[in-house]
């Protein structure tokens, strides 16, 4: 202990008597200390973070690279073979990211939103707070439109009423129907408002897209 004391009086007289070198170690010091700090986070949040939902240690996050673009969304054909023919996972879900125009409540929203294949909960174990989760009915072709409004959503527009459930919102001049409330347990890493079901077994890419979805292979 005493000779590191010694090192030390001597590192702080040596930098002393050169104030403008101790200054320029200092600030490099500085900036590779946060240049670290920085690409440690981005790697944290991209490779290392757990997903945000249950036993995120048994869950597997697909995306598939292209030739020309690493990461890209499936087609929904693609996501209908993985799924019916998958042997290796108990469940398979698919999810779209999306925002959507609230009108209809005064001044109008714009809202982010997530649609995702009717098991999507059921796959990660997460049970709505209240009101219910997706039905298989809900996932048929042609379904009506229904959504689980994410607790934090619930709370802003709702001010927490049970009423919320059965209330119908108009999304992109669409009726939908809130039929439950997500727990304040789940928090994505971005901003979600609500989670809809999809208009045609798989969540669409285009919101306006009027072919059959389910055997398109070219929108990913």
């Amino acid at each position: 202990m005493e000779s590191a004391w010694m090192d030390i009086r001597y590192a702080v007289r040596t930098l002393l008597r050169s104030p403008g070198f101790a200054l320029v170690a200092v600030v490099t010091l500085a900036l590779g200390i946060g240049a670290s700090t920085s690409i440690y986070s981005v790697v944290y949040s991209i490779l290392l973070r757990p997903l945000d939902f249950p036993e995120p240690e048994r869950l597997v996050w697909f995306l598939e690279d292209q030739p020309d673009l690493r990461g890209a969304p499936f087609s929904a054909a693609d996501f209908l073979d993985y799924q019916s023919q998958n042997r290796s996972f108990e469940e398979v879900a698919a999810i779209r990211t999306t925002s959507f125009n609230l009108t209809g409540t005064g001044t109008p929203e714009r809202l982010r939103g997530n649609v995702v294949s009717t098991n999507f909960f059921r796959m990660l174990g997460v049970r709505p707070a209240l009101g219910r989760d997706f039905s298989a009915e809900d996932g048929r072709s042609g379904a009506p439109r229904v959504a689980l409004l994410t607790h934090g959503y619930w709370q802003r527009h709702f001010g927490g009423s049970a009423d919320a459930v059965g209330k119908t919102l108009t999304l992109n001049s669409q009726s939908v129907t809130v039929i439950g409330v997500l727990p304040a347990t789940l928090r994505p890493s971005r901003r979600v408002d609500l989670w809809l079901n999809p208009r045609d077994v798989v969540p669409e890419v285009f919101p306006n897209f009027t072919g059959d979805v389910r055997t398109n292979r070219g929108m990913h």
